[in-house]
C-alpha cells in the first residue's frame, strides 16, 4: 500500500469483485439441509463446499488485515459459521473434524482450522479460534498418533482410506497448527506442527523421505507403506516449501527426522 499505491489499488479493484459472488452464497445463509442424518449449511461454496470456502475466507482475513470492510467481515463470519456447522461433534476419532462436503472428509485442502484461526484473530472472535483448537486438540491429535488418513465417508466406519498421503496434506495440517500456536501461545501447537511437518523428513508411514533439501523437491506422494510414488511435481514441492518457509517463521526447525524449538 505504501510502497506501490497505484498497485496497491488495482489490486483492492480487482478483490472487490468478490462482493458479488459472496453475497450470491449468502442468499441461503441460514438454510440447511439433512444428508446421511446429518445437517449441511447451504450457504458455502457450491453449498456445502467447506474447504473451498476456507480458501476464500483465508483471502478475506488478508485484506481485512489491511483494511477493515465491515460488509466483508459480516460475509466472513457467515462463510465462517457455515464452516462450523461443517464439524463433527460426536466424541468419536473424527471429533473435531471439519467435513471437507457433505458425509467427507478428505486431507488435501482441508485448511478449516487455519482460516477459523486467522480470521478469528483478525475479527477477535474467540469462537472461531475455538473450534479449530477442537480439531486440533481431538482429530489431529488422533491423526498424528494413529498415523496420516487420506479420506473417510462420515456415515461409513468401514471407508477410512490411509492413502496416498501428499504434501497438500501435510500443508494445511501444519499451517493449521501454526495458527494456533500462534493465536494461543500454547506451545502443544507448535509441537503438533513440528510432528505433521515431520512427515516431510521420513516420518511417515512408509519411512521415507519426502523431501531433498539438496534439490528443494519433494516426492510426489506415498501410495503405500511399501510404495513412494517418486515423481516431483509443483504441486508437491510447492506445498513442502510452504510447509518449511512456515516452519522456520514460526521458530521451528527440522533437522535429521527430528523436530528443534528454538
Amino acid at each position: 500500500h505504501e510502497l506501490d499505491p497505484e498497485y496497491a489499488r488495482h489490486l483492492k479493484a480487482a478483490f472487490q469483485k468478490c462482493r458479488q459472488p459472496i453475497a450470491g452464497l449468502l442468499q441461503n445463509y441460514g438454510r440447511y439441509e439433512t444428508i446421511a442424518g446429518k445437517q449441511y449449511p447451504q450457504w458455502l461454496i457450491h453449498k456445502t463446499g467447506s474447504d473451498a470456502a476456507a480458501e476464500l475466507i483465508l483471502g478475506l482475513a488478508e485484506f481485512l488485515k489491511c483494511e477493515y470492510d465491515q460488509q466483508l467481515a459480516d460475509y466472513t463470519c457467515k462463510l465462517a459459521e457455515g464452516i462450523i456447522a461443517m464439524q463433527i461433534d460426536d466424541g468419536s476419532n473424527f471429533h473435531g473434524a471439519f467435513l471437507s462436503w457433505p458425509d467427507l472428509w478428505h486431507a488435501w485442502g482441508n485448511a478449516q482450522t487455519q482460516a477459523l484461526t486467522s480470521i478469528g484473530l483478525v475479527l477477535d472472535r474467540p469462537r472461531f479460534i475455538q473450534a479449530a483448537q477442537k480439531e486440533a486438540d481431538h482429530y489431529y491429535a488422533y491423526l498424528l498418533s494413529d498415523g496420516m488418513k487420506n479420506s473417510w465417508w462420515y456415515s461409513k466406519t468401514d471407508t477410512i482410506e490411509e492413502f496416498p498421503q501428499i504434501a497438500y496434506d501435510i500443508r494445511c495440517m501444519t499451517v493449521g497448527l501454526l495458527r494456533l500456536y500462534e493465536a494461543t501461545a500454547d506451545i502443544k501447537y507448535a509441537k503438533m506442527a513440528g510432528d505433521a511437518a515431520s512427515w516431510l523428513v521420513g516420518h511417515n508411514a512408509a519411512g521415507q523421505v519426502m523431501y531433498e533439501s539438496k534439490t528443494g523437491r519433494c516426492l510426489d506422494g506415498i501410495n503405500a507403506k511399501s510404495e513412494v510414488n517418486l515423481n516431483s511435481g509443483a504441486e508437491s514441492t510447492i506445498e513442502a516449501l510452504l510447509t518449511l518457509v512456515e516452519i522456520k517463521h514460526s521458530g521451528l526447525e527440522l533437522q535429521d527426522s527430528n523436530i528443534v524449538l528454538f
